[in-house]
């Protein structure tokens, strides 16, 4: 809202007007005075379109609420409280931005003129947000059948169980006793895969496998360069512990 002066005339500047604060205090009425827009554009604005040439229009002066569209006087505020419009009446009535007077009831009605309607703002509305893309797997278990395995491993397949497949690495040790020493395992559930890896019988990572044949070929050779430790030795290397 543009600046404007306080009324030091405290009486309405327009020709014939009879808005003074004593006549209204007397007659019972009560009209609001506006100052004189502070800005020297809008106040020359106002200066044309008021018809009085025998006083100059300046920032003392003022003119009342009765020579504005009504539509341009905001006498409430406005909130919104938990969905609900709320109006508060305001204590002194204020002009929308670059309001003129064009309302002079006491003159010839050529002086008058019907100002456009004030546009409300419109509230843009925000675009919905973006549903989150539900990835879709499409590789099938079958798939992963024929893939370059790295070299000493071997393919496993489950008889009776068309979801599961595994990847074995053995040792010259332990292919005596059938126990691999790496181990991935693949289970098809639903539209999903699942893997997980274990290193000597030890649970390493279990997780969703990507809808990529090349994803489960990072998996296998970066288990086949994994060194796993090998610890202090079995507990069954040492003898009983001392008792505190």
């Amino acid at each position: 809202m543009p600046p404007r002066s306080k009324c030091k005339d405290r009486s309405c500047y327009v020709p014939e007007g009879t808005t003074n604060y004593k006549s209204s205090k007397k007659n019972g009425e009560k009209f609001t005075l506006f100052g004189a827009p502070v800005n020297d554009e809008l106040r020359a604005k106002w200066a044309r379109k008021i018809p009085r040439s025998d006083r100059v229009f300046d920032v003392k002066s003022c003119v009342c609420e009765k020579h504005f569209d009504e539509q341009f006087i905001s006498r409430e505020y406005v909130h919104k409280i938990n969905g609900e419009e709320v109006r508060i009446p305001r204590h002194r009535p204020v002009l929308a931005d670059d309001t003129i007077p064009t309302i002079f009831p006491n003159l010839p009605k050529y002086f008058s003129s019907v100002p456009k309607k004030r546009k409300i703002p419109k509230r843009v509305a925000q675009p919905p947000l973006a549903k989150k893309r539900k990835v879709e797997y499409q590789i099938n278990i079958d798939e992963l059948k024929d893939i370059n395995l790295p070299s000493h491993w071997s393919k496993i397949i489950f008889k009776g169980n068309v979801t599961t497949i595994g990847y074995a690495l053995y040792s010259e040790e332990s292919i005596k006793d059938l126990k691999p020493n790496k181990f991935v395992l693949i289970k098809q559930e639903k539209d999903k895969l699942y893997y997980s890896t274990t290193v000597n019988d030890v649970p390493l990572k279990s997780n969703i496998l990507p809808d990529s044949v090349s994803t489960l070929t990072n998996v296998l050779r970066d288990l086949d360069t994994f060194l796993d430790c090998m610890g202090a030795g079995d507990v069954h290397e040492f003898g009983e512990a001392i008792g505190s």
